[in-house]
């Protein structure tokens, strides 16, 4: 998925968090002027389509779309999937753990496959993770430390072990 995509779909579930439902219409009046008139119209009715298929979006009525419950579980695309993930299991750990030990969890082992790619990806783009304790240790974000983790309690501890 282009960058830019990414970036849409985050500006039309940002959106329909704010409003709570709202009409492809309307939809594209918040992208912008250029969203309500062809061709890209027609490819944000197919994006549309893809968010619902994918369980992002929910068709409310005919015509109107919401975010789906399970959004905020799920993510965006495979990349939210996994920083959830990660997150989940930093979460699970006190806040912090080894690079081997988050790669175990989520990324397949000691494999060089696609998953664990996309974990080393996702630990070094993202604004959740950072390495406060030196290398080769993930720590969540202040920020991100601070939110629970999804569908658990969580108590966050101040000692790494």
């Amino acid at each position: 998925m282009a960058a830019s995509t990414r970036g849409e779909r985050r500006r039309i579930v940002t959106f329909l968090e704010r409003m709570a439902d709202a009409t492809q219409r309307q939809i594209a009046a918040d992208l912008g002027p250029e969203w309500l008139t062809e061709p890209k119209n027609s490819g944000l009715r197919q994006m549309l389509g893809r968010m619902v298929r994918g369980h992002i979006l929910l068709r409310s009525r005919r015509g109107v779309y919401t975010v789906a419950p399970s959004y905020q579980w799920l993510g965006l695309d495979v990349q939210d999937q996994m920083e959830n993930d990660i997150a989940r299991f930093l979460h699970r750990c006190g806040g912090r753990a080894r690079t081997r030990d988050i790669h175990d969890a989520v990324g397949n082992g000691p494999e060089r496959g696609y998953l664990r790619r996309l974990v080393t990806q996702t630990l070094k783009r993202s604004p959740r993770f950072r390495q406060d304790f030196g290398r080769g240790v993930w720590n969540l974000s202040g920020q991100e430390r601070e939110r629970p983790s999804l569908g658990e309690s969580v108590t966050i501890s101040n000692t790494f072990t």
